[in-house]
């Protein structure tokens, strides 16, 4: 082939792959996002059935420590959910629980079971939290709001807000209201599916972010109609924190959880904690 003829072609060539590429996006004039109304609807219609939640998880946290150094552990364990405020995750190793948080509605806790010479427990009143307490568990946020970052809870449809593009037109955003700021969740454009949400504090800045994606369905309804789906992996970051926190759900089902799993007490006693450290008492010491 001559060089005449091979130069047309490679013109053409380039111009066709210049027409291929995506353009960038422009939320101003980009056509209206899917409405607030519907993402609350279709987030809704999934929750719904979800009540209470049992599913297998492997938790993998890695990053860097306060000196640089850097880190990766890696574990599984359970996480159980009693809507609307109940939640439990428990981590170990060879069916040995090393790690626990939780909440119910009324108090936190967390149980470091690694040391077996010396067993730590913390708690404290959820009517008294602050995020300095809550930053002791090593958790930037309320407990209320560790499970909405989850995307388990179901949004208020009374809420009078509205939609908004992402930057990257991949995704649509609304924003509600929460225990100590606001959460924002973002649902992908072309399926309305939640695939990330945010946690931020009373002066607007982000505290915390989760990814959702690959969904699992959900087994163990009666009704064979019935059906879910859940995040099958969760990625966690937090503001401060130099790492993240991966989640992947494993058989996640519908299932009857045991009271015991939401009353520190019990397991404190079940554990054998040592040391019970009330938060509350350390942090408002200094309180008339």
């Amino acid at each position: 082939m001559t060089r005449s003829v091979l130069l047309p072609i490679l013109l053409l060539g380039a111009l066709l792959g210049g027409c291929s590429s995506t353009p960038k996006f422009d939320p101003r004039t980009a056509p209206p996002p899917i409405a607030a109304s519907e993402l609350i609807r279709v987030h809704n219609e999934r929750v719904a059935p979800l009540d209470q939640l049992w599913t297998r998880v492997s938790v993998r946290a890695e990053g860097r420590d306060p000196r640089g150094d850097k880190f990766r552990e890696q574990g599984e364990g359970h996480l159980q959910i009693v809507r609307p405020d109940r939640f439990s995750l428990t981590i170990g190793k060879f069916e040995e629980t090393y790690f626990a948080l939780g909440a119910n509605g009324e108090q936190y806790w967390s149980i470091d079971l690694t040391q077996s010479e010396h067993k730590t427990a913390m708690i404290g009143q959820q009517s008294l939290a602050t995020p300095e307490k809550l930053e002791a568990l090593g958790v930037p946020i309320h407990p209320h709001e560790m499970v909405m970052l989850l995307g388990i809870l179901p949004i208020d449809p009374t809420l009078s807000i509205s939609s908004h593009w992402s930057p990257d037109g991949k995704n649509v955003g609304i924003e509600v209201p929460a225990d100590w700021g606001s959460v924002a969740f973002w649902f992908d454009a072309k399926t309305a599916e939640l695939a990330r949400t945010q946690a931020f504090d009373a002066a607007g800045e982000l505290v915390a972010s989760a990814r959702l994606w690959r969904y699992k369905e959900v087994d163990g309804f009666e009704d064979p109609n019935t059906h879910s789906a859940v995040p099958g992996v969760i990625e966690l970051l937090a503001v401060g924190f130099d790492g993240l926190v991966r989640i992947e759900v494993s058989g996640p089902r519908m299932k009857s959880i045991r009271p015991v799993v939401f009353k520190p007490e019990n397991l404190m006693k079940i554990y054998r904690v040592d040391e019970t450290i009330d938060l509350d008492e350390v942090f408002d010491r200094s309180v008339p």
